[in-house]
């Protein structure tokens, strides 16, 4: 029987991501954890060398930044 290691930081950002976009339409903050579980997989991407997976977790950060200023208004 194989056992199977779950990474942490792959659950944590998995899961902040998901209820983050569950609780958006409840407040506009919320985008924030939306951006830091995204920060996670950068840091994940990078660390597996897997640029354009970071890179697509960059722009959706931006968007959750500009999102959240936008909620401001």
């Amino acid at each position: 029987m194989k056992k199977y290691k779950i990474n942490l930081l792959d659950l944590i950002g998995a899961f902040a991501v998901l209820l983050a976009l569950y609780l958006v339409t409840v407040n506009y903050i919320w985008w924030l954890l939306y951006a830091i579980g995204c920060s996670i997989y950068v840091l994940l991407h990078y660390r597996k060398k897997l640029y354009f997976g970071m890179i697509m977790n960059m722009v959706a950060i931006i968007i959750a930044v500009c999102n959240f200023i936008g909620g401001l208004k």
